[in-house]
This record gives structure tokens, C-alpha cells and sequence, in this order.
């Protein structure tokens, strides 16, 4: 779930990670382009061996495994999960809804978000900022 509007870049990772040298959002966050290319191939991939994240991001298994730890550390990663094939346990219809809050503080948010946790069918929830098309 995407918690506010600002986090959308947590999902959004370019996949020229090249594209972020220079970023000034880069160096607020410490984060190089080593770590956003293991965190580029997590979002892609998922939980890898450690021999195989090194191939992806292309630098050695030991440095990398500890960039992954630092990552981790860091709860820039908040875990693994499975992309279930829901259409071959059952049948089921995807719904997209527009919210739209009154108020736009944060404890708005938490409250909504804490109200679309609750609710086991919202498989997915995404903050998005501007008007409608």
C-alpha cells in the first residue's frame, strides 16, 4: 500500500538507474546507484540468491550481500511477498474506486489507510495527486 502521496517513488524505481546521477533526492538519502539497482531487481524479482542479485546489479556477492543487509537494515526493504494467481484458486472481480478526501492532513491518511487495513478484499490501494482526466 502506498501510505502517502510523496511515497510513490518507493514503487517507482527507473529501470536505468543511471538516470538518478546527480539526483539530489539520491544524496538526501544516501542511497548510490549500486543501491538502487538491488533495490531496482528486489522489486522486480523478489527474494534472490545471493549469487544471483550480484549478476543482476553486477558487482561481486560478498559487497553486495552487505549492501542488501544495509538495505534491509535501513527498512528500505519491508519484505517478500507472492504475486497470487487469485483467477486459478476462484473467481473473483477486480474493482477499481476513486476516494477522494474531504480534508488532506495526515491524520486523514492514517485513518483511512488504518480503515483499508482492516479490509482483507482491497488487495491494493494507491495514492495519486491531481485531478481527474
Amino acid at each position: 500500500m502506498v501510505h502517502h502521496q510523496n511515497l510513490a517513488f518507493a514503487f517507482a524505481w527507473p529501470i536505468f538507474p543511471q538516470a538518478y546521477e546527480g539526483n539530489a533526492a539520491l544524496k538526501k538519502s544516501a542511497l548510490d546507484t549500486t543501491d538502487i539497482r538491488i533495490l531496482s531487481a528486489v522489486q522486480s524479482h523478489g527474494q534472490l540468491s545471493k549469487t544471483r542479485l550480484s549478476e543482476i546489479v553486477n558487482i561481486s556477492p560478498t559487497p553486495c550481500w552487505a549492501r542488501l543487509d544495509r538495505l534491509k537494515a535501513a527498512g528500505l526493504i519491508r519484505g517478500y511477498h507472492g504475486d497470487i494467481a487469485l483467477e486459478r484458486i476462484c473467481d473473483f472481480t477486480q474493482v477499481m474506486v476513486t476516494v477522494s478526501l474531504a480534508q488532506h492532513r495526515k491524520a486523514d491518511f492514517d485513518r483511512f489507510e488504518a480503515w483499508v487495513a482492516k479490509h482483507d478484499a482491497i488487495t491494493e490501494c494507491v495514492a495519486t495527486g491531481g485531478g481527474m482526466d
